[in-house]
C-alpha cells in the first residue's frame, strides 16, 4: 500500500511539472451553422472568450460577414446571411462586447470557403466570418473566431496566471517519502502494541480465573476492544450512492467512496474515487492528498486528482489531472477552508473531423483551473452539511462559478440519507449544467461539531476536475488553391464588363489572393484586379483575354483564364423630327413627327417615350418650347430637337382722352377711349367698362382718369385729366366819397360819406378800417 501511495504521488507530481499538451489558448472553434438555420450551435467557448476581450478592449472593433452555402436563392441566402452575423452579435454583446464594436455584413453564397460539391464542404461555407480592426480602424486580423482572438491577443498584455505557488509543497517527494516510511513504522509499533495487549488479555483471563467470581468470555472481549480502540488511529471510510435528474430532465447517477488514515502525529492520507453517469457522458475520478494538521485550529493539504471522461458521439475518451491545495479553519461547529487547483494533464483529443485533405477540426478537453471556499458543518442535531464554491478560469468564455451542497442526515452511526445539488459541478459549457440527487451514505463518518476536539487531521473536500470541451484546427499540409475565372464571355454587348473570380476557393479553407491581368486585346484600364471581381468597359467589335492568378497564405497559387469578346452594334440614325406648323397662337397645336434608324427606343421631352421607327403626335404648348428626342440602343444614344413658337397678342390703348379737358364747374365732359386686344377694361373710380366707349363725367375739381387695359399674357395703362376753369373776379368800385363842408375853419369839423360796391376791405387814412358805406 505505501508503494502504491508513493508511485501516484510520483507521477502527480512528474505530471504537473511538466505541464505539456498537446493545446494552447489560441486554440478555438470556428462558426458554422445547421443547413437552414441562423441558430448558434457551434463555437461557443471562443465566443465567449471573444466577448471577454472585446469587453476588455473597447478600442478594437469586429466586423461580422454571415455566409451561406450555394442551396437556395441570392435573395434568400442573403437574409439568411444577415440572420446569422446578427445571432453571433447578439451573443457577443450578451456577454459583454459593446454594440458599436460589432458591424454585420451578409454575404450570402457569394464567397464560399471551399466547394459546396460536398456535406463537408456546404457546412463550412454555412459561417460567420470575422475582421478585427485596431483603434486607428487598421485590420489586425481576419478569418474565423480563432483568428479574431488571436489577432486580439497579440495585440494584448498577457493576464496568464498560476497556482503554482500553491503546488510548491507536491515538489517535497523525500518529505513524502519519509512520512509514509515513518507511517510504515507506526503500523509495525501498532501491531506490537496488539501483541502487547494479547499477552495482557492472557495475563488479565489468568487473574479473573483466580478471584472467586471470574469474567465472563464476552466481558474480556469487551474489555480487549476498547482498550485496542483507544491505541488505534481513527480512520474514516464511507461509501454513497446517489440518484436523480440534471437541468436537462434527465437520469443521473453518482457513486463514490473516501478512504482517510491518520498516521505519525499529525499527518493522514486521504484517498477516494467517484464515478458519475449522465446521458451524455460517463466520468470517473480518482483523487489522493496527504493532510497535516499543524494546528490545533487549523490544518493544509496538497492533492492530485485524476479523471476519465467518455462522451457520447466522441471518437475517443480523455484522461484529465489538476492538482491543487487546501487550507482549513477548524472551529466548534465544523470546518471552513479554501482550495485551489491548477492543471496538469489536459489537451487529449477526444473527437477528430477531416475538413480537407490537409485540414482536420479537433474537440479536446481543458482542465479548468478553480479557486474557492468550502465548510463542512453541523447545522442542528445530527444533521451535517458540506460544500463549496469557486470561480473557474474558463478558457472558452468568460468566468463562471461552480459549486456543491449536501446536506446528510444520520440514520444511525453507519448509515445517512443525503440530499445533493449542484450547478457546473464537473462540465463547463456555455450554459450552467446542474443536478439534484438523493440517496444513502455508509461508513464511519464523524460529526463536525467533533473536529475541533480531535487532534488528528479530519477529512478535507477536494474539488471535482472541472474541464471544458474546446476544438482546434489541425494542419497536415497545404494544398494549392484553385483559381476559376469564370465562363467565356462571347458575343456581349458593348459597355461594362465584370470578370468574376468569386468561385475560386483553397482545398483547406485558405485566405485567398486575387490578380487579373490582361494578356490580350486592346488595353483596358481593369479596376478592382487585387479583388474577385474586376470590371472594364469594353469597345464594340473587340476580343479580350484575362489571367487570374489565385494564392494562398503559403504561396502556393494556381492560374485560370477568361476570353471577352463583343458585338458591333449599329449606329442609331434619326431621319427626321419636325414640327409643323413651327409658329402658332396661344391655344394652337403643331404637329410633330419623327423617323428613327436602328433604336431600341424613343423618348421626346414633354411626350414621353414614342414609337421606336416613326410616328406623329399633337402637341399645344402655352409658351414658346423646345422639343427633345432622344434615340437609344444598347450602342448609345444621339438627340435632335425642334422649336414650335407661341405667338401671344400684346393688350394696347390706342387712345385714351377727355374732351373737352378743361370745364367750368358744374359741367360735365366726356372720356373717350380705344383698345386692342384687352380681355377686361377698368377706369379707377367708374369701374369696368367696354373695350372701346366713352362715358360722361363731371368732377368738382381738376382729375386724372386712369384707364388699364389686361389680357392673360399682360396689362398697360394710360391717364386723361379733366381740368376745372375759375369764373374772373370784377376789381372793387367806389360809388361815391365826399365831405361835407369841403371847407373848415381851425376847431370846426367837416362829415365825410362813402359807398364802396366788390371790395373786401375799406381804409379810410386817419381813420382806418371801415364799411362798404357810411359817414
Amino acid at each position: 500500500m505505501t508503494r502504491l501511495l508513493l508511485a501516484m504521488l510520483v507521477l502527480a507530481a512528474m505530471s504537473y511539472g511538466q505541464l505539456v499538451t498537446g493545446a494552447t489558448k489560441d486554440d478555438w472553434e470556428e462558426i458554422n451553422f445547421e443547413f437552414n438555420e441562423a441558430v448558434l450551435t457551434d463555437g461557443f467557448p471562443s465566443l465567449l472568450r471573444l466577448a471577454d476581450l472585446l469587453n476588455k478592449n473597447p478600442e478594437f472593433k469586429v466586423k461580422l460577414d454571415g455566409h451561406t452555402d450555394s442551396i437556395g436563392s441570392e435573395k434568400y441566402n442573403e437574409k439568411l446571411s444577415q440572420k446569422r452575423a446578427e445571432a453571433v452579435k447578439s451573443f457577443l454583446e450578451k456577454y459583454g462586447a459593446r454594440p458599436s464594436q460589432i458591424e454585420i455584413m451578409p454575404r450570402g453564397k457569394r464567397n464560399p470557403k471551399v466547394t459546396n460539391a460536398s456535406k463537408e464542404g456546404r457546412w463550412i461555407n454555412r459561417r460567420v466570418a470575422m475582421t478585427v480592426t485596431d483603434k486607428d480602424g487598421k485590420i489586425i486580423g481576419a478569418g474565423g473566431v480563432g483568428d479574431a482572438i488571436k489577432a486580439m491577443v497579440a495585440h494584448c498584455p498577457d493576464h496568464t496566471q498560476t497556482l503554482a505557488d500553491i503546488l510548491k509543497k507536491l515538489d517535497k517527494l523525500d518529505d513524502i517519502a519519509r512520512m509514509l516510511g515513518a507511517l510504515q513504522a507506526e503500523n509495525a509499533k501498532l501491531r506490537g502494541d496488539l501483541d502487547s495487549l494479547k499477552g495482557q488479555q492472557k495475563d488479565t483471563q489468568t487473574q479473573v480465573a483466580a478471584m472467586p467470581k471470574p469474567a465472563t468470555v464476552e466481558e474480556v472481549r469487551k474489555i480487549a476492544d476498547e482498550t485496542a480502540a483507544k491505541t488505534t488511529q481513527p480512520r474514516f471510510s464511507i461509501l454513497g450512492a446517489n440518484i436523480g435528474a440534471d437541468n436537462t430532465r434527465n437520469l443521473t447517477f453518482t457513486g463514490r467512496a473516501r478512504y482517510f488514515a491518520p498516521f505519525k502525529e499529525h499527518f493522514a492520507i486521504q484517498a477516494q474515487g467517484e464515478y458519475m453517469y449522465f446521458k451524455q457522458r460517463q466520468e470517473g475520478q480518482f483523487d489522493l492528498a496527504v493532510v497535516n494538521r499543524f494546528n490545533k485550529r487549523a490544518q493544509a493539504s496538497a492533492f492530485s486528482s485524476f479523471k476519465h471522461v467518455n462522451l457520447i458521439d466522441m471518437q475517443h475518451g480523455a484522461t484529465l489531472g489538476q492538482a491543487g491545495a487546501t487550507i482549513d479553519y477548524i472551529f466548534k461547529h465544523g470546518r471552513v477552508g479554501f482550495f485551489g487547483t491548477k492543471s496538469f494533464l489536459d489537451g487529449q483529443t477526444i473527437n477528430r473531423v477531416m475538413l480537407s485533405r490537409n485540414i482536420f477540426l479537433e474537440s479536446y478537453l481543458r482542465v479548468v483551473d478553480q479557486a474557492g471556499a468550502s465548510t463542512a458543518l453541523t447545522l442542528f442535531g445530527k444533521t451535517m452539511l458540506e460544500g463549496n464554491l469557486g470561480m473557474l478560469a474558463v478558457h472558452g468564455g468568460s468566468n463562471k462559478p461552480g459549486g456543491t451542497i449536501r446536506l446528510i442526515q444520520p440514520i444511525n452511526d453507519k448509515v445517512a440519507f443525503t440530499l445533493e445539488g449542484g450547478f457546473n459541478e464537473t462540465y463547463v459549457g456555455s450554459s450552467a449544467n446542474g443536478r439534484v440527487v438523493a440517496g444513502l451514505q455508509f461508513g464511519n463518518f464523524v460529526q463536525p461539531k467533533d473536529f475541533l476536539g480531535m487532534d488528528k487531521p479530519i477529512p478535507v473536500d477536494i474539488p471535482r476536475v472541472r474541464y471544458e470541451m474546446l476544438t482546434r484546427r489541425i494542419r497536415t499540409g497545404n494544398d494549392a488553391p484553385v483559381a476559376d475565372a469564370g465562363t467565356d464571355q462571347l458575343g456581349v454587348a458593348a459597355g461594362a464588363i465584370t470578370l468574376d473570380g468569386s468561385a475560386s476557393f483553397d482545398p483547406d479553407g485558405d485566405a485567398i489572393t486575387f490578380q487579373w491581368d490582361q494578356v490580350a486585346g486592346p488595353v483596358v484600364n481593369l479596376s478592382g484586379r487585387n479583388t474577385s471581381k474586376a470590371q472594364f468597359t469594353a469597345a464594340e467589335g473587340q476580343s479580350y483575354s484575362f489571367r487570374l492568378t489565385v494564392k494562398d497564405a503559403l504561396g502556393l497559387a494556381s492560374l485560370a483564364r477568361v476570353t471577352v469578346t463583343t458585338k458591333d452594334n449599329p449606329k442609331v440614325v434619326i431621319q427626321k423630327f419636325s414640327a409643323v406648323p413651327t409658329s402658332i397662337k396661344a391655344g394652337g397645336q403643331s404637329t410633330l413627327s419623327w423617323q428613327v434608324l436602328n433604336a431600341d427606343e424613343v423618348e421626346i421631352t414633354g411626350v414621353g417615350k414614342v414609337n421606336a421607327q416613326s410616328g406623329s403626335a399633337q402637341v399645344s404648348p402655352a409658351d414658346t418650347t423646345t422639343y427633345k428626342l432622344t434615340a437609344r440602343n444598347k450602342g448609345g444614344e444621339v438627340s435632335d430637337t425642334v422649336t414650335v413658337t407661341v405667338e401671344k397678342p400684346t393688350v394696347r390703348i390706342i387712345s385714351f382722352r377727355a374732351a373737352p379737358s378743361s370745364i367750368q364747374p358744374g359741367d360735365a365732359t366726356n372720356l373717350i377711349w380705344e383698345t386692342e386686344n384687352a380681355d377686361t377694361v377698368t377706369i379707377a373710380g367708374i369701374g369696368n367698362v367696354q373695350a372701346s366707349g366713352t362715358t360722361s363725367v363731371s368732377p368738382k375739381d381738376t382729375t386724372t382718369y386712369t384707364l388699364t387695359a389686361s389680357n392673360k399674357y399682360g396689362s398697360v395703362t394710360a391717364t386723361a385729366t379733366v381740368t376745372m376753369a375759375q369764373k374772373p373776379i370784377a376789381p372793387p368800385k367806389i360809388q361815391s366819397f365826399a365831405a361835407s363842408p369841403l371847407t373848415i375853419g381851425e376847431g370846426q369839423s367837416s362829415t365825410l360819406s362813402w359807398n364802396v360796391d366788390g371790395a373786401n376791405e375799406v381804409t379810410i387814412s386817419g381813420l382806418g378800417s371801415v364799411g362798404l358805406q357810411g359817414s
